[in-house]
């Protein structure tokens, strides 16, 4: 039983996190570019980021679908076809991004 709280737990913070980023002045998270996505993994010091071709409430609802089933993972990819799988568990925050920018320097 402690597994179900702490997972509805990681959902409020998740929930929370994006709906305090929707709410600031910021671009609109519909925007039609590339969205950059930050998700921070508990434990580790660092995150994983990566811009994607769906919408930030695209991503926003396949991550909530997939905690709110209980799944063991969600499926991201990002704009090079790149697929990510991400243990729901281990989820610390989502950060999405507006329109990424144009990249300067190498790009690969």
């Amino acid at each position: 039983m402690a597994n179900v709280d702490r997972f509805a737990g990681a959902q409020l913070v998740v929930s929370r996190r994006l709906d305090n980023d929707s709410t600031r002045g910021s671009a609109p998270l519909t925007s039609g570019g590339p969205v950059e996505i930050r998700i921070g993994i508990k434990h580790s010091p660092r995150e994983l980021a990566f811009d994607t071709d769906s919408s930030a409430d695209e991503v926003r609802r396949v991550v909530e679908e997939a905690i709110t089933n209980s799944a063991a993972l969600v499926s991201l990819s990002d704009v090079k076809g790149h697929q990510y799988l991400v243990n729901t568990e281990a989820i610390a925050y989502i950060e999405l991004g507006g329109e990424g920018g144009r990249k300067v320097g190498f790009i690969s």
